[in-house]
């Protein structure tokens, strides 16, 4: 059995995400559903998600609309009870230097623009589309 959380594993998130893991495995637990009592870090997340073991793993939704939709079954996303953020949606922001005097998006056009994941949503896809407008 298989359970990864590997798109959003960072060394700073390590303890959160052990403790997220924890709460879900419980809950699938009390409702009869085994799963790993801990994550795996030793996989991709590709592999894990492929993986014919997986029980759970989570992404974001540019690979599940690209070529996951195939391959597993959507069961959920995440709310994490954000303020201004409804039901269903995510938040992302853009970030400068505290010392950048620029304040307006179009001010940065030559900027050196960096993201965390080629294949991710909330990295990426949806800061192109924001700056395509």
């Amino acid at each position: 059995m298989i359970s990864s959380l590997r798109m959003y594993e960072f060394p700073e998130m390590q303890g959160a995400l052990n403790n997220y893991w924890n709460l879900i495995h419980n809950e699938l637990s009390d409702s009869g559903i085994q799963s790993p009592v801990s994550l795996d870090m030793t996989l991709n997340e590709q592999q894990a998600w492929l993986s014919p073991n997986l029980v759970l793993a989570q992404t974001c939704g540019m690979p599940y609309r690209k070529f996951l939709h195939k391959k597993v079954t959507l069961i959920g996303t995440p709310d994490f009870n954000l303020n201004d953020c409804p039901e269903g949606y995510y938040n992302s922001v853009f970030i400068s230097n505290i010392n950048d005097n620029r304040k307006c998006l179009t001010d940065f056009k030559n900027a050196l623009f960096t993201y965390n994941m080629a294949n991710s949503q909330s990295g990426l896809a949806a800061a192109y589309s924001h700056t395509r407008k």
